[in-house]
């Protein structure tokens, strides 16, 4: 199993950080290589599907599902059903931590097996993705 890990602070309320994530809704709004998404229910077994850019011009679907959600921690976990993406086996965790002073820590973490491509590549692209929607958890939250 390969693991990635991004943290990073942002300068906003931990309670509106963890709104946006938790309600596992409007991703696009924070990763700009998603270009919709729905999402049906809410908290474990809430099934989100993300539609990105395909490589041909057309546009290709990523399925995700909530594992397991604790509001009280700020913490949820979410598995990837189907995704063009070169890997399996893939489970997600994202973790807020209050820092105090209209401050917050953000962790987006992984495990996952590469499929068709090494590891390093596979851990790289999901890494800049994580490094992506912090940042824009920036922007969407700080202008």
């Amino acid at each position: 199993m390969t693991n990635v890990s991004v943290k990073d602070t942002i300068n906003a309320a931990t309670d509106e950080i963890w709104k946006t994530l938790s309600s596992f809704r409007d991703v696009e709004k924070y990763i700009p290589l998603i270009k919709s998404s729905t999402v049906e229910g809410s908290g474990v077994g809430a099934k989100r599907t993300c539609i990105i850019p395909s490589e041909s011009g057309g546009e290709e679907k990523i399925e995700e599902e909530i594992q397991s959600f604790d509001n009280d921690a700020k913490t949820f976990s979410y598995s990837i059903t189907s995704s063009p993406m070169p890997l399996e086996k893939y489970l997600g965790t994202v973790k807020v931590k209050d820092l105090g002073n209209g401050r917050c820590e953000v962790e987006w973490s992984s495990t996952f097996e590469p499929k068709g491509m090494p590891e390093e590549e596979v851990a790289k692209m999901i890494n800049d993705i994580y490094v992506t929607a912090i940042d824009g958890l920036k922007k969407l939250h700080n202008g």
